[in-house]
């Protein structure tokens, strides 16, 4: 078929029943993309043609959502857009249902039966018949209940006006999906797949992808930016329930199969292209550098994702054994006065500056020899850090992690700990050393668009960590560098304590000092909290602490009441004022959260004054914890844990990315 807009043009006028005509066949197409859904005997290399189809099918129905044509209550509003896109609207959806038809003809095998298949009827059903038919998303189930209409009630409150209504059709479908309770009207094993034609078939997903694209260009900008942002959502969702290498690359084909649509902000969007890979060339158009460059923020997330999980199942050391620095004689560390022991340690490597962070093991006996006992690092601990330091060593590391390139680590016997070692990481910024948040609040407060600038940064990064299952366990703004005058372009360290978000995978907890226990959530505190699982949500509530201190512009000690803020005493009293809490107190570092969101609310009540009514929802939603309507301590599931990263887009990275100063 020509280019829909060419078929649109000279058309007649459609008349009243056009609407009821386009919603026909849009119901049509949903069928069409049902038939491979339920489909049964797909062979591997048919499996990305599925997720593909999936993915497509879902920015459909997103669209419909934005267009008003997936609810009779909506059909009153298409109506009146169709005087304007119709006969482009019209000319699309007929060319991908016959695209549909065309691509089961390709694709599948079916019995000769009067069989009804229809993607509606895949509803949710939480309870659910024994015997009724289920299918799962990449094989993955959720392993608690979730009452997703009590979660989807709580995500629309960061809707802000009729205009920034989002729907949420294709995020449900997929969790659905994946919670392995959509129900299948017919059997699956009356369709199956049967593959006559790769080539044609990728030709058709291709056109699939165009055709959809059009679909989004008859919105209006503001909805074409809703529809950018549930299509997001719905993407990071199935990274975030892939979980093993297998599935990851499954879903890394099919988003190989067309390029994912662009946009022209600033690199907000996982599907811009205006970002770039660690280590790429910038000026290099071909090439596999130019290949890297071309790619959408999220087709670099499912890659890494897939560097990441390979890394989590690898068993030769020998891949590994690169990651510790032979020649430590060229690392020369300058003790600074925070002592020997100090967490971060300044130096130069090969000449160059460089810092060492630390990690503390506890030993364990490796024998007697010669009447001594010989003491060692574990093995698990020796092989967690060689994993984590060949993560942070990848080139296919987005740079929006903002993660610094990891030279390797060292084991310092003597003190029982590992030093993770990195370098300067831009070069413009001369051999400088960096400069910590931590150093730089009580000091002259930056402008507002630079505090805010920085806040979204710090939040878009800690997305993309999670997006990759990457749990950073140790965030404070001592964690937050910088390597040149520039604020609003910050780095993530103190990776010494992170770990994949997996419920079988054991780590250290951070240690239990002020520095550390005034950004830790208070389940996580105490003598007995390596008995709990860390979770994301423990993350974001650190970081709710840093935005705290970034709104005020002091640290969070002196905000909390743990140090005397010395700008209030007074030079001539010779009493010297103790601070209104004990800094060596658990029960007073634990109330942190409850002070915060119930006993003393002017706290936030300041961050509102100072920063605005967006950002300090942004900041309470970290401190309370996203966790509506979801079963407590399940966050590793990765349904669960999807739900979580869909609560913090909307309720924290969306919030503070609309705010304009």
């Amino acid at each position: 078929m020509a280019d829909p807009v060419s078929a649109a043009i000279g058309a007649a006028s459609l008349g009243l029943g056009a609407a009821s005509l386009a919603i026909q066949i849009f119901e049509g197409v949903k069928t069409g993309y049902g038939y491979f859904q339920l489909a049964a005997n797909i062979d591997k290399d048919c499996e990305s043609f599925r997720i593909r189809l999936l993915m497509e099918y879902t920015r459909m129905i997103e669209w419909g959502d934005a267009a008003g044509l997936s609810r009779v209550e909506d059909h009153p509003a298409f109506d009146r857009k169709m005087r304007a896109q119709g006969a482009l609207i019209m000319a699309v959806l007929g060319e991908m249902n016959s695209l549909l038809g065309n691509l089961r003809q390709i694709g599948l095998q079916y019995e000769a039966h009067d069989l009804t298949v229809s993607m509606d009827k895949m509803t949710v059903n939480d309870g659910g018949d024994k015997n009724d038919s289920k299918t799962s998303l990449l094989g993955t189930q959720a392993a608690s209940p979730v009452d997703l209409s009590v979660f989807n009630t709580v995500l629309s409150t960061a809707s802000a006006g009729k205009d920034s209504k989002r729907h949420m059709s294709g995020f449900n479908h997929i969790i659905g999906l994946s919670k392995g309770s959509l129900t299948i009207a017919k059997d699956p094993r009356r369709i199956s797949w049967a593959m006559r034609d790769h080539n044609k078939f990728k030709e058709g997903l291709v056109r699939l992808k165009q055709l959809t694209d059009y679909l989004g260009g008859t919105l209006r900008n503001t909805q074409q930016e809703i529809l950018l942002q549930t299509t997001r959502e719905t993407f990071l969702g199935m990274l975030q329930l892939s979980t093993s290498v297998a599935e990851i690359k499954t879903l890394l084909s099919a988003v190989q199969v067309a390029p994912l649509p662009a946009c022209d902000d600033d690199g907000a969007s996982i599907f811009s292209q205006a970002t770039t890979l660690i280590g790429s060339d910038e000026g290099q158009g071909t090439g596999q550098g130019g290949r890297h460059n071309e790619m959408s923020m999220f087709e670099k997330l499912v890659r890494f994702r897939a560097v990441y999980a390979e890394l989590e199942t690898v068993k030769d050391i020998e891949v590994l054994k690169y990651t510790l620095l032979k020649d430590v004689e060229a690392l020369k560390i300058e003790v600074e006065e925070g002592g020997e022991l100090a967490a971060r340690t300044m130096g130069k490597y090969q000449g160059k500056i460089a810092w060492v962070e630390w990690k503390k093991y506890r030993e364990i006996s490796d024998g007697i020899r010669d009447g001594e006992t010989i003491w060692k690092a574990p093995d698990v601990a020796i092989e967690n850090v060689r994993r984590l330091v060949a993560l942070m060593q990848r080139k296919e590391r987005p740079v929006e992690f903002r993660v610094p390139t990891c030279l390797g680590y060292v084991q310092d016997l003597d003190n029982s700990r590992f030093g993770f070692v990195y370098q300067q990481e831009n070069p413009a910024a001369g051999q400088t050393e960096p400069k910590s948040l931590l150093s730089l609040l009580g000091g002259d407060a930056p402008s507002l668009t630079v505090r805010m600038r920085l806040a979204q940064s710090l939040a878009t990064s800690i997305l993309y960590l999670h997006a990759v299952s990457w749990l950073h366990k140790g965030l404070r703004s001592a964690s937050v560098l910088f390597f040149d005058h520039e604020l609003d372009n910050p780095y993530i360290t103190g990776f010494e304590y992170a770990r994949p978000d997996r419920k079988d995978y054991t780590a250290t907890a951070p240690p239990a000092d002020l520095e550390w226990a005034i950004y830790c959530h208070p389940e996580y505190q105490g003598p007995n909290n390596m008995k709990a699982f860390f979770k994301k949500t423990f993350d974001i509530y650190a970081f709710g602490i840093i935005l705290l201190e970034i709104a005020y512009w002091k640290p969070a000690e002196e905000i909390l009441g743990f140090v005397v803020d010395n700008s209030k005493i007074d030079p001539k009293s010779k009493e010297f004022p103790k601070p209104r809490h004990d800094p060596n107190s658990l029960q007073a570092t634990r109330a942190i959260r409850a002070r915060l969101i119930e006993d003393e609310p002017q706290l936030l009540s300041q961050v509102r004054i100072l920063m605005g009514d967006r950002y300090h929802d942004a900041l309470k939603a970290c401190i309370e914890g996203l966790s509506a309507g979801i079963p407590e301590g399940s966050q590793a599931d990765p349904v669960v844990s999807t739900l979580i990263q869909q609560a913090y887009l909307r309720l924290v990275v969306d919030k503070m990315g609309g705010i304009v100063v």
